[in-house]
Order: C-alpha cells, then sequence, then structure tokens
C-alpha cells in the first residue's frame, strides 16, 4: 500500500494521484499554488482515495465561504459512506465537528489523532 511521505497509508492512492495529494498539501502549507485542482484531479482519477477527500473537505470546511462549507457537508458525506480505516475516521469526526461550529471539540479530536497515530500529518499540523 503507498504512503504519504510522512509513513500513513494512503489507501485508494494510485502512484499518481499520491503525487497530486503531495502537490496539495505542499500548496497549503506553504500558501502558494492552489491545493484544490490537485485533489479534484486526484479524486477524479481515484475516487476511493478517501484521503484526497478528506484534505478537499478540510479546505472548504476551514473557508469562509458558505458554499465552501457545503461543498466539505458533501464530501463528508461521501466520506463517511465509504470505508474508512482508523485514521481517516479520527478525520471524518474532526471535520464533522469542524462544520457544526465545533472548532474546540475539532480542536481537540485533531490533538488526540495526532498523539494517537504517532505521526507526523502535515495536514493536521495546518489545520490545527
Amino acid at each position: 500500500m503507498l504512503t504519504d511521505r510522512q509513513g500513513n497509508t494512503l489507501p485508494g492512492a494510485t502512484t499518481e494521484t499520491r503525487e497530486l495529494y503531495h502537490r496539495a498539501i505542499d500548496a497549503f502549507n506553504i500558501y502558494r499554488g492552489d491545493p484544490v485542482t490537485p485533489l479534484n484531479q486526484a479524486i477524479e482519477i481515484a475516487p476511493d482515495f478517501t484521503m484526497a477527500r478528506i484534505a478537499r473537505a478540510y479546505l472548504f470546511a476551514l473557508a469562509a465561504e458558505p458554499a465552501a462549507a457545503d461543498a466539505a457537508k458533501t464530501d463528508l458525506v461521501v466520506i463517511k459512506q465509504s470505508r474508512l480505516n482508523d485514521r481517516e475516521t479520527s478525520h471524518a469526526v474532526a471535520l464533522t465537528q469542524l462544520l457544526a461550529s465545533e472548532w474546540t471539540a475539532a480542536g481537540l479530536t485533531l490533538d488526540h489523532h495526532n498523539l494517537r497515530f504517532h505521526t507526523t500529518c502535515w495536514l493536521c499540523r495546518r489545520v490545527t
């Protein structure tokens, strides 16, 4: 199974979509470039690549636009219908809280997420 740069598994990813995911995470972390387009491309190529959809949902959930929040909620519905591993489930819980405007709960969930998985999740670091 493919992994990200930090060694986290990426179920549903292909070599091509993993690179698109990395490009999106890099753009998000350095605030340069477009992180959404590579995620859109990754999801189009590999619809079961849940972490790409999770990353896009975070981007939309953090935007202060009602349409973006609606898009994040749509992604979350698909995410929750997917077969999730423990890490992805933890992200789904945090996204659910975030989209319900439970910012403190979402932050605590992501803190626990980072403690539980003992990994450096660059997506989580930027979101929290």
